[in-house]
């Protein structure tokens, strides 16, 4: 400290005195700051903290809060952020989660979602369900022609000439029954087998035209007849 002409000394910084004929000077109290010379302390403003005697506040990092007159930082808890002097955290969006003092959120990968604000982890999608990009909120049915039997997928499975799907959401494709065909790949439904054709087996692509000599007059046959003779 410097003595000055009158024989007062200047109060160091962390330090005040309140009036002009102090005997001594105080200590600033955790929370608030002084620079020399100081007939008053001021508080340390959110986002920053101090212990005792301080000349000045500290920044908060990211991931961590403090309220005004702090002497701490606090941590963000799992599901929320912080930038660096943040007074408050703040919640993770919808399609996104954190861990404990996190300066950021982390999206959900393709095929995770999170349904809420200030998630702590995502969740897989059902089987039958997928999530086709990240930072996804709820996770889409599988449309029909396409089913999907894993859990946590990107994609749905297009359901294989002979197979079938006719709702959203499937877990697996049927296989057309004998009399029915799917010709490609995605499709909704099995088709008939048309007159004059026929189809013995199930998961066809395809009917088989009666031989000759043969005939069926329904359609979805599943033999042929013999003509009569």
């Amino acid at each position: 400290s410097q003595e000055r002409s009158s024989g007062c000394t200047d109060c160091a910084a962390g330090q005040f005195a309140a009036t002009t004929v102090s005997s001594t000077c105080a200590d600033c109290d955790a929370g608030t700051y002084s620079k020399a010379t100081a007939s008053s302390c001021i508080d340390c403003s959110g986002g920053t903290y101090s212990q005792s005697r301080s000349s000045d506040c500290t920044n908060c990092t990211g991931g961590q809060y403090a309220t005004i007159m702090s002497s701490t930082c606090s941590d963000c808890g799992a599901g929320a952020y912080s930038k660096d002097t943040a007074s408050s955290c703040v919640d993770c969006s919808g399609g996104s989660y954190s861990q404990d003092r996190a300066s950021e959120c982390i999206a959900c990968a393709a095929g995770q979602y999170a349904g809420t604000d200030a998630a702590t982890e995502c969740t897989d999608c059902e089987a039958g369900t997928i999530a086709g990009n990240s930072s996804t909120v709820t996770c889409e049915d599988c449309v029909p022609g396409r089913a999907q039997s894993l859990t946590g997928q990107s994609v749905c499975t297009e359901c294989v000439a002979g197979t079938y799907s006719s709702y959203s959401g499937l877990t697996s494709c049927t296989d057309c029954r004998a009399g029915t065909f799917a010709h490609k790949a995605g499709l909704a439904n099995c088709t008939d087998c048309a007159l004059g054709y026929y189809q013995a087996s199930e998961e066809s692509s395809e009917c088989d035209e009666c031989p000759e000599g043969t005939y069926s007059i329904n359609r979805a046959s599943i033999e042929c007849t013999a003509c009569l003779t």
